[in-house]
C-alpha cells in the first residue's frame, strides 16, 4: 500500500481576474507557493465588460498598482489601441489616464506576465472551503480534490451565484457563456451576511456593419501617455474610436418596452452601479434629455466587434434589434452578441479588515466584486493588497496599509472596510481628500520606496525607479538653489512682480505659465541632468502643488478638531453642490448630529465630510 503525497501550497487564489493575477503575483514574489484557480485558462486577464482601462480614480489606482509592481498597467501598455489622458485642460491632481484595450492582445499580455512569476495555474472548480480553529485549512477542487493551503484568497468578481438576465430570458452564469460558481457560494453564505449587486453590459455590433460617416471621431491623444513607470512610450498603431446618440425615437422604443426590461418587471431587485445606470434608467430618470452619447469603442483592432459604451441594458432581443437600429450610423448593424444584465453575491465588506483578510475567518482574503465594488482597476488594487498580505502574514511580518494619505488605494480600502454599500463602490477623484498629493503622475514617488523596501518589484523597475529618483532629487536641489530677482525673469519673458524679491527656479517654475525652456534659458546648467518629458512634468507638478498641500492638510486638521459641530435634524443637504447624490442620500436617511458622526457614516468619506463642514461654518 503506498500514499500519493497531496498538493499543498502556500497561498491558493480563486479567480484569475483582475484582482486574481495581482493577488498571485505578490504572494509568489514574497517567495510563497501560490496557485491560482481558475475554470479555464483562457479566462486569464479576461475584460468582461469595456474594453479599456483607466479614466479618472481608475487611472490613478492602476499608476499606483504599477508603482507598486503590479501587472495592470504594464498589460494595458502592451495592448493600448487609443490612449487618452481625461480633463487634460484641468490640473494634474484631476487628470487621468485612460486607454482603449484589444482584449485579444490583453488576454494574451496578461497571460504572459502571470506566466513569468511562479505561479501555478490550477484549471479547476473550487467546490469548498475547509476550515479549521486556526483558519483556512484546505479547499476542494472538482478534479483535483482536496488541496491543502495555508491562505486562501478569493477573487471571484460576478461569478459567486452568477445570474443573467435579458428580458424574460434568466438563466446562471458567471458572464456571458461561462457557468458561475455555485457551490462556493454555499460556503459564503454559511459564515457571511451575502447581498446581491448587479451590472450590466450593452449589446456587441459587427463593426463592419456601422456606417462611422454619420458619427463623431473621436482621436486619442497625439503622444499617447503609458501607464506604467516602466515604459516610455507606446509602439501600438492608435486607433479612432466613435460617437453617436440616442435620439427621440430611440428613446419611445425604449418607453414602449420598458416593462419587458429585467430592470423594471420586477426580476432583477438588486442595485446597479449608480455612476454607469443602463440605457432604461437614462431614458426613465432623465426624461428631459432628448439624447444620450454613445461611445463605438472597438474592442480589437480589427474593428471586428465594437462596443458601444452608453446602452447597457436587459430588454429582450428584438427590443434591442429595434432600438439598437434607431441609431444614427447603427441603421444597419448586426449584433453579434445581445445586452444583459448580471446579477451576483457579495458580502458586506465591514466583514474585512484593512489587509482584506475576513474578520471571522483567519487566512480567508477577499478581494474585488465579492467585496461590493465594480471595476477592474478597483478589483486589481484589492487583489494587490491581499496578496502582499496573506504573504507577509504567513511570513509572520506586520500587515502592509497604504494610507488615505498615499494612495487612491489607500482610500478604496478605508471606503471598503466601513462597510454598508447599497450599490457597486467606484473610484472617483473625489473621493479622496488628500487627492491635491495623490496625482496620477507622482504615484512612483509616493508608492515605489515602499514596494522595494517590502520586496514587490522586480530588478527592472527597481533600477528604473532608483536612477529616476537620484535625476529628480538632483534637479530639485538644484532648482531651489538657483535664484534670480524679478528683472532677470522678467528679461527672459517670464511675468512676475517687480517687487525686489529673489525666487528660486523651483518656485518660479511653480507659475502657471512658466514652461521648462523658460527656466532652462536663464540656467543652462539645468539640461546637464538628462530627464524625459514626463519627469519634468512631475517636477513642475510637485512645485505647483506646493504652494496648496499644506493648505488642504490644513483644512482636514480643522475636520479632526471639529467633529462635534452640529448638524440640524432639518438640514438642507441639497443646498451643499459640492455632494455627490450618493453622499446627500446617505446624510438624509441617517441624519447624523455632527460632523464626527457624519464622517463615520458607511459610505461616507473624509473628502465629503470637509465639503460639508466648509457649507455648515457658512
Amino acid at each position: 500500500m503506498f500514499h500519493v503525497k497531496q498538493k499543498a501550497y502556500d497561498i491558493i487564489v480563486i479567480g484569475a481576474g483582475h484582482a486574481g493575477v495581482e493577488a498571485a503575483t505578490m504572494a509568489s514574489r514574497l517567495g510563497c507557493k501560490t496557485g491560482l484557480v481558475t475554470f479555464n485558462s483562457e479566462d486569464i486577464g479576461t475584460l468582461s465588460c469595456n474594453p479599456a482601462m483607466g479614466g479618472l480614480g481608475k487611472g490613478h489606482l492602476i499608476r499606483e498598482i504599477d508603482a507598486m509592481g503590479g501587472l495592470i498597467g504594464r498589460a494595458s501598455d502592451i495592448s493600448g489601441i487609443q490612449f487618452k489622458m481625461l480633463n487634460k485642460t484641468r490640473g494634474a491632481a484631476v487628470q487621468g489616464p485612460r486607454a482603449q484595450i484589444d482584449r485579444n492582445l490583453y488576454k494574451k499580455s496578461m497571460r504572459s506576465l502571470i506566466g513569468a512569476e511562479g505561479v501555478d495555474i490550477l484549471v479547476d472548480e473550487v467546490q469548498n472551503i475547509f476550515i479549521s480553529k486556526q483558519g483556512v485549512d484546505s479547499l476542494l477542487l472538482k478534479n483535483n480534490g482536496k488541496v491543502l493551503s495555508k491562505a486562501i484568497i478569493v477573487t471571484t468578481g460576478t461569478f459567486l451565484s452568477g445570474k443573467i438576465f435579458r428580458g424574460d430570458e434568466i438563466w446562471p452564469a458567471g458572464r456571458l457563456n461561462c457557468k458561475p460558481s455555485t457551490e462556493l457560494a454555499a460556503f459564503f453564505k454559511n459564515y457571511f451576511k451575502v447581498s446581491r449587486l448587479k451590472t450590466g453590459t450593452p449589446p456587441r455590433i459587427d463593426g463592419s456593419t456601422i456606417n462611422y460617416s454619420l458619427c463623431e471621431v473621436q482621436k486619442g491623444d497625439s503622444i499617447p501617455e503609458p501607464f506604467s513607470f516602466s515604459n516610455e512610450s507606446i509602439s501600438l498603431i492608435q486607433e479612432d474610436c466613435f460617437i453617436t446618440n440616442t435620439n427621440e425615437r430611440t428613446h419611445r422604443i425604449i418607453n414602449k418596452s420598458i416593462e419587458l426590461s429585467s430592470i423594471y418587471n420586477g426580476k432583477i431587485k438588486s442595485k446597479g452601479p449608480r455612476y454607469c445606470p443602463s440605457i432604461e434608467d437614462k431614458v426613465k430618470r432623465f426624461k428631459d434629455k432628448p439624447s444620450h452619447q454613445i461611445f463605438l469603442e472597438p474592442e480589437t483592432r480589427d474593428r471586428k466587434v465594437i462596443y458601444p459604451n452608453g446602452i447597457s441594458n436587459s430588454l429582450p432581443k428584438s427590443v434591442q434589434e429595434k432600438f439598437v437600429r434607431s441609431i444614427r450610423g447603427l441603421e444597419d448593424c448586426v449584433i453579434k452578441d445581445y445586452g444583459y444584465a448580471i446579477e451576483y453575491d457579495c458580502i458586506d465588506s465591514k466583514e474585512i479588515n484593512e489587509t482584506f483578510e475576513t474578520k471571522k475567518i483567519k487566512g480567508l482574503y477577499l478581494a474585488g466584486q465579492i467585496n461590493g465594488t465594480t471595476g477592474y482597476e478597483e478589483a486589481a488594487a484589492q487583489g494587490l493588497i491581499a496578496g502582499i498580505n496573506a504573504a507577509r502574514k504567513l511570513c509572520q511580518k506586520n500587515k502592509f496599509i497604504i494610507d488615505r494619505s498615499q494612495g487612491y488605494i489607500g482610500v478604496l480600502t478605508s471606503d471598503l472596510c466601513k462597510g454598508g454599500l447599497v450599490e457597486p463602490y467606484r473610484m472617483f477623484t473625489s473621493r479622496a481628500e488628500y487627492r491635491l498629493m495623490l496625482r496620477a503622475d507622482n504615484a512612483d514617488e509616493r508608492l515605489t520606496d515602499l514596494a522595494i523596501e517590502l520586496g514587490v518589484v522586480n530588478k527592472a523597475q527597481k533600477k528604473i525607479w532608483l536612477e529616476k529618483k537620484e535625476k529628480i532629487t538632483k534637479l530639485n536641489c538644484l532648482l531651489k538653489s538657483l535664484k534670480a530677482s524679478p528683472q532677470v525673469y522678467k528679461k527672459a519673458g517670464i511675468k512676475i512682480n517687480q517687487d525686489g524679491r529673489k525666487r528660486s527656479a523651483y518656485e518660479i517654475l511653480s507659475y502657471k505659465d512658466v514652461l521648462w525652456g523658460d527656466i532652462e534659458k536663464i540656467w543652462p546648467e539645468i539640461k546637464d541632468i538628462k530627464v524625459n518629458q514626463s519627469t519634468i512634468n512631475q517636477i513642475k507638478n510637485n512645485a505647483f502643488y506646493s504652494k496648496y498641500t499644506s493648505r488642504q492638510i490644513e483644512e482636514i486638521e480643522q475636520l479632526k478638531k471639529e467633529t462635534k459641530l452640529k448638524i440640524g435634524v432639518n438640514f438642507n443637504y441639497n443646498g451643499c453642490s459640492g455632494l455627490s447624490n450618493e453622499i446627500k442620500e446617505i446624510l438624509v436617511k441617517n441624519r447624523p448630529q455632527n460632523i464626527g458622526e457624519a464622517r463615520d457614516l458607511p459610505g461616507m468619506t473624509p473628502a465629503a465630510a470637509s465639503i460639508l463642514l466648509n457649507y455648515i461654518k457658512k
